[in-house]
This record gives C-alpha cells, sequence and structure tokens, in this order.
C-alpha cells in the first residue's frame, strides 16, 4: 500500500475514532449548554411576570388606601351631615375614580355588618355572607382579597379592601373591584414564550386561577397536582414570602405533557 494511503487511513481511522469517543461527550455538553439556557431564559420570564404583577397589585393596594382617605366617603359615615347630599358626593366620587382608574369596575362602602351604603352596583346592596367572609377586621390599612367570581356580575377579579376611620375610630370599610384583565394580559402575553408555552397562576388549593393556553373554563376548574407545584407549596412552607432561587426542570404538566418548567411565588 502507498505511504499516502496509509496516512490517509490512518487519519481516516483517527477521525472515525474521535468522533465515536468525543461525539457522545460533545453532545452532552451541548445538550446541556442547551438545556441550561432554556432554563435560563424560562426563570428570567417568569421572574419579569411575577415583578410585573407584583408592582401592579402593590399600585392597586396604594391607591386603596389612598381612596379610603377621600372625604367624600369618609362622609357616609358622618350622620351629622344631610343623607341625600353626602349620599349624592360619595357616589359622584365613585364615578370620577371609575373614570381615573380604569382597571377598577365597582366600588362598594359598607359597614361594620357589611351592609352596602353606597355602590354604583345597584344590586349589590344587600348584605353579602361571602363579604363579610373576607373582612380581616384586624388589618388596619388596605388589603388584598385573592382571584374569584365577583357577584353578580360574574366577572373573575379581586378586591382591594380598605377600612375607613373617623377620627381613630373604625366606622366601615370601602372595597374596589378590580377586574383581572390585566393580570391576565401580563400572563397572557406570548413574548419569549414561543408555541408552546404558558405562564399560569396556581392559588393555595392548587387550582388554576388564570387562562391556559390549551384548556378552556380553568378558573378554579383545573387542578394543577405536578411536581412543579408540590415544590412550590414545599418552598412557600419553607421560605414563606423569601425570595431564593427557583431551578427549573422537566416533569409533566396539568395536561400529562413532559415540559421544561419552573416556578416562582
Amino acid at each position: 500500500m502507498k505511504i499516502a494511503k496509509k496516512i490517509s487511513l490512518s487519519f481516516l481511522v483517527t477521525a472515525i475514532i474521535i468522533v465515536s469517543v468525543v461525539g457522545p461527550a460533545l453532545y452532552v455538553i451541548f445538550s446541556n449548554i442547551l438545556k441550561d439556557s432554556i432554563f435560563a431564559h424560562l426563570s428570567t420570564t417568569a421572574q419579569s411576570r411575577r415583578n410585573h404583577i407584583e408592582t401592579l397589585l402593590r399600585e392597586y393596594e396604594h391607591a386603596g388606601k389612598m381612596l379610603a382617605l377621600s372625604t367624600s366617603f369618609k362622609n357616609v359615615f358622618n350622620e351629622n351631615l344631610d343623607y341625600d347630599q353626602r349620599m349624592e358626593a360619595a357616589l359622584n366620587k365613585i364615578e370620577t375614580v371609575l373614570d381615573t382608574h380604569m382597571d377598577f369596575f365597582e366600588i362598594l362602602i359598607f359597614d361594620e355588618k357589611g351592609s352596602v351604603l353606597i355602590t354604583n352596583e345597584p344590586r349589590n346592596v344587600t348584605t353579602d355572607e361571602n363579604r363579610l367572609a373576607t373582612l380581616k377586621t384586624e388589618e388596619k390599612d388596605a388589603y388584598l382579597v385573592d382571584l374569584h367570581v365577583l357577584e353578580p356580575s360574574g366577572h373573575i377579579g379581586m378586591c382591594i379592601i380598605a377600612p375607613i376611620y373617623i377620627e381613630n375610630e373604625r366606622k366601615g370599610f370601602i372595597c374596589f373591584r378590580i377586574k383581572a384583565d390585566e393580570i391576565y394580559s401580563i400572563l397572557t402575553d406570548k413574548t419569549g414564550l414561543g408555541k408552546t408555552g404558558e405562564i399560569y397562576l396556581v392559588n393555595r388549593d392548587g387550582y388554576m386561577i388564570s387562562p391556559s393556553r390549551f384548556l378552556e373554563d380553568t378558573f378554579k376548574n383545573t387542578k394543577v397536582d405536578t411536581t412543579s407545584t408540590r415544590k412550590y407549596f414545599e418552598d412557600v412552607r419553607e421560605f414563606g414570602d423569601t425570595k431564593h432561587p427557583h431551578i427549573p426542570f422537566i416533569h409533566a404538566d396539568y395536561r400529562g405533557k413532559k415540559v421544561l418548567g419552573v416556578h416562582d411565588h
């Protein structure tokens, strides 16, 4: 055999051996790099949406706290003033607030017993046991009531409830009902999620409380019992509100499909 052919054959065998040995190693390396890149992107996307929603909720709470100090709202409980005049002033203030805060769609002022004194929604003038159940009488500041179906409108939304004080005595509460549209808009934005990615909220009972990209009518109907949600609840029990790293991993989602996922809270 000619020297050139021997050299060529030697290089060929060497190349095949190198590829056969190094190939799997490179595959593992590049596979891990790709996986880490996807995971990092998922984590960043989830954290960004969480931060956006947290900012929005803080804005809602701040607005509720400030509006509860409005003289027009506090005067609803001032029996020294003419009844019709104070109610008209409060209703005018409600209409102004709704025009200014587009996410708010209903405002109610009610007493300690849950009886509505004034609202822009006449159907809500009766005492509501569900309303009483949401009251945190120990709270001295505005607080958020989680996403739920708002009756009688049927809208999915949340409430900001703030106590109303007159001369340091609590007289009642003001409730700002807010549709979930803005929060859902943040969650369902497909930017950075490709054709199959989605971000959704799960409540403390493990039920989905935001739209699914793949299923209909999921609000408190779809149980999300996955490795990711179980890890989420473990994290909440261990860390509470303390922020800490979350590591993405592969698991079966609520449809039984294998996905790359990460949770945050």
